[in-house]
């Protein structure tokens, strides 16, 4: 799109009659090249920290890819396809035409700046409404990409030197067990109650 409307915006200019439709695209393409390319870069810069997760799931990771590939193929085509495009299908017109239905968005946009400026307090407040309840939506969203903890789980493992006979190792975790699931809190007691119990075992 920014390629395009730089080459209409040039095909629209009194001055380029002396050139040919496809040297004004060309330059036009020059002018933008460098700019597309940087945002394009930023985009893909911003899926790299993703694909340096250690722990990341399949989809993130397939989401990953797409970030980086996708950008990469929309500027080459931006760069080579939409240039010889632009430069078949677009005619020099002299003079800048504006569609109707931007004039009349440009009609109504005007018309709103001149309310707005006339409330700026008003303007104010629900800028910062608006700032507000951006911010608090803000903070929830991205919980995709961060692993789920179930906070209240327990995950025990029992550590047994290696004069523990393999009986006895086998019976360890089953008394663990029992012990743990009798107590519906887990506490200090509880873990000493079943210390005790992988004694007697």
């Amino acid at each position: 799109m920014v390629l395009v409307e730089n080459v209409v915006r040039r095909l629209s200019d009194p001055g380029e009659r002396d050139k040919t439709v496809r040297e004004v695209t060309a330059e036009a393409a020059h002018e933008v090249a460098r700019p597309i390319t940087f945002g394009i870069g930023i985009i893909i810069l911003v899926y790299l920290p993703i694909l340096t997760w250690v722990d990341r799931r399949e989809d993130v990771q397939a989401d990953g890819v797409d970030g980086r590939v996708r950008p990469r193929r929309s500027l080459l085509l931006t760069l080579t396809l939409v240039p010889v495009l632009a430069s078949l299908f677009l005619r020099k017109t002299g003079r800048e035409h504006e569609p109707r239905f931007v004039s009349s968005l440009r009609t109504s946009y005007l018309r709103a700046l001149e309310q707005c400026f006339r409330r700026r307090a008003l303007v104010v407040v629900v800028a910062a409404v608006v700032a507000v309840a951006g911010g608090a939506v803000g903070l929830t969203l991205g919980g995709e990409f961060i692993p789920r903890l179930d906070e209240g789980d327990l995950s025990i493992s029992a550590v047994r030197p290696a004069s523990v006979g393999i009986s006895r190792s086998r019976r360890a975790p089953a008394a663990s067990s029992a012990c743990c699931v009798a107590s519906r809190r887990w506490s200090p007691s509880s873990a000493a109650r079943a210390a005790r119990s992988w004694r007697r075992t």
